[in-house]
């Protein structure tokens, strides 16, 4: 999920309840990803820094109570509660106790650019100084209203904010490579993560609408997604997570898929339980114009009817497809049946591991000759003259036969299948794994929330596209394939984006 990282750092406050009081703090910084607890930095003109408090100073107690064994978040949290604080620290082997009182945070935390940043409308930056810019309404110091988020001029956000985190509705946007700004979300957020809304592609698409957990990851809605180097398709269910973050749904579903004109075309509809098709579900073969209604039960096919679309008419019933493949469409599937395309139901079976496609069906329907119903239709008479006249008869009764490709032919092709989509997947990882390594090479403090925001994009994108072949081949694929991809999958979980440099000390 693309997200907006606006803060590494937790400033120590303690806002009041309400907006008509003025929100208070003390000034101190600290990392709370470092379980050392150690001041960051202090803010210049703040209660901390007027009482002598500095950084890498390392907070023993507050009021008494030990925080030995607490992480920096405990630390900050039990920090707000006191109005008043007699900090135990060491410095440098040194211990001393230092007393501070809260302060408006109004008079030290921001740095005001233009108009009014305590009670009116105005620009200004909040330290430490992250090149984040707010414009907005402020009353005793707080946001209040609608807000503007900017970071270098460019426009991040716009809509309603809380504690400095974009909450209630608004609009989320990003630059792209080539310096447009581009809207990437919009919808009601809480805590900076869209909770309902829409996502968007760089070209403006829609890519997701719904629901969203605390995440950000869609739970009920409608996405986008390719499959198989086609046409995008979208899907409309009750969608959660496996531990690898590939969709899983629930519920009934809707698969949509655009033809060349860009119309979206119902392909699947029906029921889906803990990620596998369950029930009845409707599957549209435009090519053939048929809709196969196929029975699975938790994944598995175990028959189906095939009707063509134009006039509702059954050309396939008693249709058996091959099982294993849940996420892949059925219809492509097909190994038994009796069809009837105009030129009388025909029996169809093939052998065993073998399947079709319907294209492959209808040819071998006309190729194949059926029995006929009387078992002497078909028996030629010869006549011989000898001295006595004899009637001799031959009789030549045809069965169902099928052509189909041998067994060496058949693994040759699925061994081929395996290598074309293992290549196209290191394929497709490799080139967004150099997208993803130029921004770690180009990221500077400047535009370092950009970079890692871009580069989470694409880690996320190549977990999912090995999750997606994992799941749709791994049937099919020889074991080192298999091995390969998770070993590369690993490697990708494992690289993380380097650390934002730490700000000078104020």
């Amino acid at each position: 999920m693309r997200r907006l990282i606006l803060f590494l750092y937790i400033i120590i406050t303690c806002c009041c309840n309400t907006y008509a009081q003025t929100p208070m703090g003390y000034g101190v910084v600290m990392d709370v990803k470092d379980p050392g607890r150690v001041i960051r930095t202090i803010l210049e003109g703040s209660p901390a820094a007027k009482a002598g408090i500095k950084a890498k100073d390392v907070i023993l107690s507050i009021n008494g109570t030990s925080t030995t064994g607490m992480d920096n978040q405990a630390i900050v949290t039990l920090l707000k509660k006191q109005e008043q604080a007699n900090l135990e620290i060491e410095r440098g082997g040194t211990k001393l106790t230092i007393s501070i009182s809260k302060a408006p945070l109004y008079t030290f935390d921001r740095k005001c650019l233009s108009g009014d940043c305590v009670n009116g409308a105005g620009r200004a930056i909040f330290l430490p100084d992250n090149g984040v810019e707010y414009e907005t309404t402020f009353s005793n110091g707080d946001i209040v209203g609608e807000c503007k988020i900017y970071r270098k001029g460019v426009l991040l956000y716009e809509g309603g904010v809380k504690n400095r985190q974009r909450h209630g509705a608004g609009k989320a946007y990003m630059e792209t490579d080539d310096h447009r700004v581009v809207l990437l979300k919009e919808g009601t957020f809480t805590t900076n993560v869209l909770t309902k809304g829409t996502t968007y592609n760089e070209d403006g698409s829609v890519n997701s609408y719904g629901n969203y957990d605390k995440e950000g990851r869609l739970t009920e809605g409608f996405f986008q997604y390719s499959y198989r180097d086609s046409n995008n398709w979208y899907v409309c269910a009750d969608i959660r997570y496996d531990a690898n973050e590939r969709h899983v749904l629930n519920g009934p579903a809707k698969i949509y898929q655009r033809d060349k004109s860009g119309k979206l075309q119902l392909i699947v509809e029906g029921t889906y339980r803990n990620g596998k098709r369950d029930g009845l579900v409707k599957e549209w073969d435009y090519t053939e114009g048929a809709r196969h209604e196929i029975t699975y039960n938790h994944g598995i096919a175990s028959g189906g009817t095939i009707y063509r679309i134009s006039d509702n008419t059954v050309i396939g019933r008693d249709v058996k497809y091959r099982s294993g493949f849940p996420e892949r469409m059925g219809i492509d599937c097909i190994y038994s049946g009796k069809f009837n395309f105009g030129n009388g139901e025909k029996t169809i079976a093939l052998k065993e591991g073998e399947f079709s496609w319907l294209t492959g069906i209808r040819k071998m329907s006309t190729e194949t000759k059926q029995p006929e119903t009387n078992p002497q239709a078909n028996t030629n008479t010869t006549t011989t003259t000898t001295p006595t006249t004899t009637t001799t008869t031959n009789t030549n009764t045809n069965t169902t036969t099928t052509s189909q490709p041998s067994k060496e032919r058949l693994e040759q092709f699925k061994r081929e299948r395996a290598e074309y989509n293992f290549t196209r997947t290191v394929r497709a990882v490799s080139a967004k794994m150099e997208q993803a390594t130029d921004y770690i090479k180009s990221a500077t403090p400047q535009n370092f929330d950009h970079s890692r925001e871009m580069f989470l994009y694409y880690k996320k994108s190549m977990i999912s596209e090995i999750n997606k072949t994992l799941y749709d081949w791994e049937d099919e694929f020889p074991a080192y394939y298999t091995s390969k991809l998770k070993e590369i999958r690993n490697t990708i979980q494992n690289t993380y984006f380097p650390m934002k440099p730490a700000p000078q000390e104020q």
